[in-house]
């Protein structure tokens, strides 16, 4: 059995797959071709709504531990908005009796206050939904708990923007832990739910659509997957374009899975997206590897090697890396590691599965180097800030190796382009240089 087949048999046991989806009330939509400068539907410097809270020890509720999501490391505090998107210009091939494409999508954002209630991870029915698939106690999920405050306005406009695109089956929280790293360092971040794609959507008002991919996806089903999220993100990043807070002539995606090919493809298609991310992801339904890249893409894996990765990197033509963290699993870069344990899901599942899944490292070590890693490289080609942290080992992260390395160095940084060390880029900022 190949990894893929592995890692969608993990899925099928968690009864459709580890995802979730939360929700705000907002039920604006957004239609392109708005007028330039329009406010966009849920604009974070109009009135954010809040996203809703679910309480663990709420009177008849389960009383269960808080499970805190790993602090953000920036000097913002995080806000987040969640708003419903509808693209009236396409068709949804999942749902073809829709006239219209919808999405959820939420942001994070650097935040002028730390005060406000605390966003929920995921919305009540997606919450019930996961967790009967995954047969976990009712509650159980309830217990996890971000940092960022929902209706906590803007500190900044002109954000560099990074969007970001879940697994197969996946959700737009799943890298909730990326992102509110990444916000609390001045960026704006925003992830998308890939409708039908996606676990579960819980839509305003209460609406919930579940995933539609098939048990044993073709090649043609995944083009037609990649082909749909490549246009959800086109159409988000025009939304985006439209937002005081975003910055899109800074423009970055970070994909997990099968949202790293969707990634690749996006790239391939889009000369706005100066930088890309694959997490741990084969590429599928794209023509990524054979066609190449000439703009910086940064894989981070586990330690295997997918038949798409050689020709990958063969016909890569700009700055490209190959990181690999030892003792990680197919999820450990973004959230799930968090929550598995404490829902018990290592003693519901085979040993070897869940290895495969979620590895055999920490959750704060895998946490830790995926988000220094990943503010490090968006840092590097959003904001030109230079490091040595993908030139090889570091003493710091001794776990992460540098398998693969092409291109030059940033532009600006001249002749070798180095800071030593690299790691001195990473630390004692302020809010200011945050930009």
């Amino acid at each position: 059995m190949d990894r893929r087949a592995v890692l969608l048999s993990g899925l099928a046991l968690a009864g459709a797959g580890l995802a979730g989806a939360g929700l705000d009330p907002s039920t604006a939509s957004a239609a392109p071709g708005g007028p330039p400068g329009a406010t966009p539907p849920g604009d974070p410097t109009a009135a954010p709504t809040a996203a809703p809270t679910t309480d663990p020890a709420a009177p008849g509720g389960p009383t269960l531990p808080r499970e805190w999501l790993p602090a953000p490391t920036g000097p913002w505090p995080v806000g987040t908005l969640s708003t419903r998107l509808v693209d009236h210009a396409r068709r949804d091939p999942y749902a073809p009796g829709q006239r219209w494409r919808e999405l959820m999508v939420q942001a994070w954002y650097p935040a002028a206050t730390a005060h406000g209630p605390r966003a929920a991870y995921l919305a009540p029915k997606a919450v019930a939904h996961l967790e009967t698939g995954l047969g976990v106690p009712a509650g159980s999920l309830a217990q996890l708990r971000p940092y960022a405050r929902t209706g906590a306005p803007p500190a900044r406009t002109g954000c560099p923007v990074v969007l970001f695109s879940h697994g197969w089956g996946g959700g737009r929280t799943n890298a909730t832990t990326v992102a509110e790293d990444l916000a609390s360092h001045g960026y704006l971040v925003v992830a998308v739910d890939h409708t039908y794609d996606a676990d579960a959507v819980e839509f305003p008002g209460g609406r919930l659509e579940t995933s539609r991919l098939p048990a044993e996806p073709t090649a043609a089903d995944d083009t037609l997957n990649i082909g749909v999220r490549v246009a959800d993100l086109r159409f988000v990043a025009d939304w985006c374009a439209r937002w005081p807070v975003a910055d899109v002539t800074r423009l970055g995606v970070l994909g997990h899975s099968m949202g790293g090919s969707a990634a690749a493809d996006w790239m391939l298609r889009d000369r706005r997206v100066r930088c890309g991310v694959n997490l741990d992801g084969a590429f599928f339904g794209t023509r990524a590897p054979e066609a190449g890249l000439d703009r910086p893409f940064l894989l981070a894996t586990a330690d295997w090697d997918h038949d798409t990765w050689p020709l990958f990197r063969a016909r890569h033509r700009g700055w490209g890396r190959h990181l690999v963290l030892a003792g990680s699993g197919h999820y450990s870069q973004v959230d799930p590691p968090w929550f598995v344990e404490p829902a018990g899901l290592a003693d519901l599942w085979p040993a070897d599965l869940f290895a495969v899944l979620f590895g055999t490292i920490a959750p704060a070590r895998s946490s830790r180097a995926a988000r220094t890693y990943l503010r490090a490289y968006f840092d590097l080609w959003l904001r030109g800030r230079p490091t040595d942290l993908f030139d090889g080992p570091t003493v710091g992260f001794p776990e992460v190796e540098v398998r693969w390395r092409t291109g030059r160095p940033h532009p600006a940084f001249g002749d070798g382009g180095r800071v030593a060390p690299g790691r001195r880029a990473l630390a004692g900022r302020s809010a200011a240089a945050d930009r």
